[in-house]
């Protein structure tokens, strides 16, 4: 209602305030300043807003802030969040947001700004530019030191480091070789054998591990790391123990309708692939398969080993007698 003349005016649910209120019981009756919105002299109706009030003396209130901050400057901001494009941080005391570019962030190039941040990192920024029309502040972090990859000639490729795991994400993670000189080891060097792994379930933020540096970018600045070039390939170990034609006592570890997976000796992380048409001499492989459970102990015969592909494959037929081999010394009519 206005207090000179009387008249009721409408108010939107949308116009009370700039952010959602569960309870308006406190604005009753409350003398406060409204913004005409609408206004239909003919039909007698007004419409006002609460909220283009509130949000105009926000801006007053964000221009003085931003006035008392100057190009160069040294803050502290808190992270809040990430887009696609960069990082938002709350500086002065959470009074306002900052945006950290994605260029900005770090010398190394990187997709996305979780790759190197965390929600709640607390760091230090610089002031790089102040828009007085938009009222935003943009920082740098990368800008407050000097390029760490100016020092990779100090690093070969080939050489084994002691690195420290600072971020870790589904493809692999993120370590450091020194400060701010990060190095990523991809899911697909971790290990010969295993594939899929899920980087949070093997590493830890923190943890330290030792790792090959096998590719740099110096274009893309772009460091590649791996762990599993440090150790021999079992699958060639495999064949220098097991060469093509050995015949070895092997265990089941698994089967499907068409193939049991066998281990030999102590490697226990080498699936040897025998087909049921590998199985025996007999027609109906597809049967025999059944009779062979997880544990049971067969010769083999290694048939085929590919390191390259990881893959070995092995046949209990080989080791056995062929029942055909009782035609050999016969001939028609006998």
């Amino acid at each position: 209602e206005h207090i000179e003349t009387g008249s009721l005016m409408f108010l939107p649910g949308s116009q009370i305030s700039d952010k959602p209120l569960k309870d308006i019981s406190h604005l009753m009756n409350e003398p406060q300043k409204f913004a005409l919105i609408k206004l239909d002299k003919i039909r007698g109706n007004a419409c006002v807003s609460r909220r283009q009030i509130i949000s105009s003396y926000k801006k007053e209130d964000k221009a003085k802030i931003i006035s008392s901050y100057k190009v160069g400057q040294k803050v502290t901001g808190t992270c809040k969040g990430f887009t696609n494009f960069g990082a938002f941080f709350s500086i002065g005391d959470g009074a306002i947001d900052t945006l950290v570019h994605l260029m900005e962030i770090s010398y190394q190039r990187i997709s996305h700004p979780e790759e190197v941040l965390n929600v709640g990192d607390v760091k230090e920024l610089v002031i790089i530019a102040i828009d007085n029309e938009k009222l935003q502040i943009s920082t740098s972090i990368r800008q407050l030191s000097p390029d760490p990859f100016l020092e990779i000639d100090n690093y070969n490729i080939n050489d084994s480091y002691k690195v420290k795991i600072v971020k870790i994400l589904d493809f692999g993670f993120f370590a450091e070789l020194k400060k701010g000189l990060t190095i990523l080891i991809h899911s697909s060097e971790i290990s010969h054998v295993k594939k899929n792994i899920v980087p949070k379930k093997v590493f830890s933020v923190g943890e330290e591990v030792t790792v090959k540096l096998i590719n740099i970018d110096k274009e893309k600045k772009q460091i590649a790391g791996s762990i599993k070039s440090l150790q021999e390939n079992p699958f060639v170990t495999f064949e220098k123990k097991f060469p093509v034609g050995t015949i070895c006592d092997a265990t089941v570890k698994a089967s499907n309708e068409y193939a049991l997976f066998v281990t030999v000796d102590n490697l226990d992380e080498i699936d040897c692939f025998l087909h049921q048409n590998d199985l025996s001499f007999k027609e109906k492989n597809d049967e025999e398969i059944k009779n062979y459970k997880k544990g049971q102990k067969i010769k083999v015969k290694v048939l085929e080993i590919q390191p390259d592909l990881n893959k070995v494959r092995v046949s209990h037929k080989a080791t056995l007698k062929d029942p055909f081999d009782f035609f050999k010394n016969k001939k028609v009519n006998d």
